[in-house]
């Protein structure tokens, strides 16, 4: 009740009510008879959370990036269509995990605001995710250190989409005619591409190339979890489980990352695994796979860096092992390209 309290005496900020009010109900769970209680700070809770994006705003930096566009722009100026296809989608690589981690610890630890835990909001103002802060003298939390990478890591993924992905796009959409036929045999030509899921993948990197976020999201981000499957599969990894009534049930992406991991090690590096989790995992992060597929994403935020990135993972993933035989598919391309033409 002290902490309704001092919900009480700050009717001018939303997000001090909302977090002693929270604060309340926890301390509540444990005690019995307080059901009611619980049910009735709850309601008083949802009734003002939709009044916290009114409190939010934005902190910004401006970095000019001009240099690097140009730069980016003029190394792949006049290539054939495979080499421009190829740069776009090997046009970065995923940070290393450790480097990553010793590097935002040694950041986090010298700053005061890491020691203090975050809460994470989604659009409606309810609570995704609580960072606990940092232990000054105790080892570190895992969901803190995961959000303080994700957080570190979003400048750099801004970065990418903005100085490497868009400016690729831009030339590759100028000087090419990008279609589903010419991007079908590299899709088919990837193990990471499952039978029968080729087209999808092509309209979906087609989309992606012309620009077009909203389209390629869709079609691209849902075959995250069945394509890690499938080579898990192809490795001789049974992901399938038989409940108790008889039923089977398929991994989902939180049970691939946690039960399948080292497994999925073998067959990836990383750095990627990482990403897949950070990305669309974490519900302290963008959380993409939640977001997308339960109809949470506005318009705008289908071309915002995280998402720009994540379909752009999700291609680079299915191209990596094509490199391998990168001449004889690139040729394959041309030809495609040329009849098309």
């Amino acid at each position: 009740e002290t902490y309704v309290a001092d919900a009480d005496a700050r009717s001018d900020s939303v997000f001090v009510q909302t977090h002693f009010l929270t604060d309340a109900i926890q301390a509540l769970r444990p005690i019995p008879g307080t059901a009611d209680r619980r049910r009735a700070l709850q309601g008083r809770l949802n009734a003002i959370q939709t009044r916290i994006p009114d409190e939010m705003s934005s902190f910004s930096q401006e970095t000019n990036i001009t240099e690097l566009v140009e730069t980016t722009e003029a190394a792949v100026r006049g290539k054939s269509l495979p080499e421009l296809v190829r740069a776009l989608f090997m046009c970065e690589n995923s940070p290393d995990p450790d480097k990553l981690r010793d590097e935002v610890l040694g950041s986090a630890y010298g700053s005061l605001s890491a020691l203090f835990s975050t809460t994470v909001s989604d659009s409606q103002g309810r609570t995704r995710f609580i960072a606990p802060g940092l232990t000054p003298n105790g080892p570190p939390d895992e969901n803190q250190v995961r959000f303080l990478i994700n957080q570190h890591d979003r400048i750099r993924r801004s970065l990418v989409v903005s100085g490497r992905i868009n400016p690729i796009r831009r030339v590759l959409w100028e000087e090419h005619s990008v279609s589903v036929e010419v991007l079908l045999p590299l899709m088919q030509a990837s193990p990471f591409v499952p039978p029968n899921h080729e087209h999808a993948f092509a309209i979906g990197a087609a989309r992606f190339i012309g620009g077009d976020e909203l389209e390629a999201a869709h079609l691209i981000l849902p075959q995250l979890e069945n394509s890690l499957r499938h080579i898990l599969s192809l490795s001789g990894v049974e992901t399938n489980r038989i409940n108790q009534d008889g039923t089977q049930e398929e991994a989902m992406l939180s049970r691939i990352l946690e039960d399948f991991r080292e497994p999925l090690l073998q067959l990836m590096p990383s750095a990627l695994v990482q990403e897949i989790e950070l990305l669309f995992n974490f519900r302290g992060g963008p959380s993409i796979r939640h977001e997308l597929a339960h109809g949470k994403m506005s318009d705008g935020e289908f071309w915002s860096p995280d998402v720009t990135y994540s379909i752009w993972l999700v291609l680079h993933i299915a191209i990596l092992p094509t490199l391998r035989h990168w001449d004889s598919i690139a040729a394959h391309i041309s030809r495609c390209a040329r009849h098309v033409s």
